[in-house]
This record gives C-alpha cells, sequence and structure tokens, in this order.
C-alpha cells in the first residue's frame, strides 16, 4: 500500500523537475501581459490514465448551475427561469464516489489528491511561477459534457493568487470546445485548447477575466475531465 507524503518526483514527469526547466517556466509564466503558464505531459503518462480512467468511471458528479451576482449554485428550475444573459455556467462537479467503488484505485486517486494539496506540490507551483504562495484555497475535479459552459468571469476572492488546471481526457479533441479563454484589460486573448495530461495555470489578479468556451454536440458522451482549484498567496 502506498503510505508516507507522496513527492513531487513520484507523479510529475523528470523534466518538469529540473532547475533549467523550472527556470524556464518563470521565465515564460511573467512574459506578456497575462502571467500564464501551460505545460504539456505534466504528469508521469501512467498516472494521468489512471487518474482520467477513474474519474470517468469511479467518480460521481452531480450537475450545478450558475447566475451572475450569485455566490453559490442555484437550482435548476431558478437556472431555467433566468435570463440567458444571466446564467453564468452548467457543469459537473466531484460528488464523492460512485457505488461499488473499491479496491486500490480509490487509494491511487486519493493519493494524487493529496499530493496537489500538499505542501510539497504548492512550494512547486512557487518555483514554477516565482509567485510567493502560501496554501491550498480548493481542489476538485469537474466534468463538462455537451451544452456545458463557464461565462466570462472573475476568480478574485480573499487570498486567491493562482488557478491551477490539469486537463484529463485522451480522447477529446480541441475542436469540441472546452478551451480556457484569458482576456486582459486590452481585449488581447491567450487561448489555452483542451489536451490531456495539460497544466494550465494563470494569476487570478492579471487580468480583466476569463471563461471556457461552450463543449459542442459533436463531443457526443465524451466528458471534460479536469482537476484544478486556486492557491492562496501572501501579497
Amino acid at each position: 500500500m502506498l503510505t508516507g507524503t507522496p513527492k513531487v518526483s513520484e507523479y510529475v514527469l523528470e523534466r518538469h523537475l529540473q532547475e533549467e526547466g523550472k527556470k524556464r517556466y518563470r521565465e515564460r509564466f511573467g512574459r506578456g501581459n497575462i502571467k500564464s503558464l501551460c505545460i504539456d505531459d505534466f504528469l508521469k503518462t501512467e498516472v494521468a490514465q489512471d487518474v482520467y480512467e477513474f474519474l470517468s468511471d469511479g467518480v460521481a458528479f452531480e450537475r450545478i448551475y450558475g447566475l451572475y451576482g450569485v455566490d453559490e449554485p442555484v437550482d435548476r428550475d431558478a437556472w431555467e427561469r433566468a435570463d440567458d444573459a444571466d446564467r453564468m455556467y452548467t457543469f459537473s462537479r466531484e460528488d464523492g464516489m460512485r457505488d461499488g467503488t473499491s479496491g486500490f484505485r480509490p487509494i491511487k486517486y486519493r493519493r494524487v489528491r493529496d499530493l496537489i494539496g500538499g505542501e510539497a506540490f504548492i512550494e512547486y507551483l512557487e518555483e514554477l511561477t516565482g509567485t510567493a504562495l502560501t496554501d491550498l484555497q480548493s481542489l476538485a475535479a469537474s466534468a463538462y459534457g455537451v451544452g456545458d459552459y463557464l461565462r466570462p468571469h472573475t476568480d478574485q476572492g480573499g487570498d486567491r493568487k493562482i488557478a491551477y488546471i490539469i486537463y484529463l481526457n485522451p480522447e477529446w479533441r480541441e475542436e469540441w470546445g472546452g478551451a480556457l479563454h484569458l482576456v486582459d484589460a486590452e481585449s488581447n486573448k491567450i487561448e489555452y485548447g483542451f489536451r490531456h495530461n495539460r497544466l494550465v495555470l494563470f494569476d487570478v489578479h492579471d487580468h480583466k477575466h476569463h471563461y471556457i468556451e461552450e463543449i459542442s454536440e459533436e463531443a457526443g458522451e465524451r466528458l471534460r475531465y479536469t482537476l484544478g482549484g486556486w492557491v492562496n498567496g501572501s501579497e
């Protein structure tokens, strides 16, 4: 059984841990109008595959609906009664394990979550971004299917500093949608399309807003899975 505190080197590809590589990532993160960074093939191949498979058949998801100006999700009836311009999002978020899920796989999934939420990973994100960070604010898995979206908004609030997202679905095609768009005050845009095992980081204070484009019907029953959340900063 896996025991002890998980190490970054157990789960992240070795080339992303080398000092020269981390230096290049810091330079990329600080370049341009919007502080952000994209790293492809981030987790070890078998780790990314294991997490994807567990998200697809071991995790229970609950559909949520959101309106502009309302902090918490609303019920479906309220969302459907609202004007379309007032609807901010609809997608599914992690809600425990599916009935009958047992064995070693949940332990492996929780260990990956323990890594991402742990001190060692936050220190690693500090090295990638050159940003002083303190602790994890949140970590959750999400699933976007046909018609799901997250419209323009900001993640600013409390001590949030860095948002992080790991994309997980090797079958996904970018033309099915689900790309992340970051927009600055001059309407310049950075787009990060969905690609399996891609890590995206961005400073939540360094742009005007961001959004996730709607999933097209061509995706069929396939889902855009992510693990993500926010890390707090000391500044």
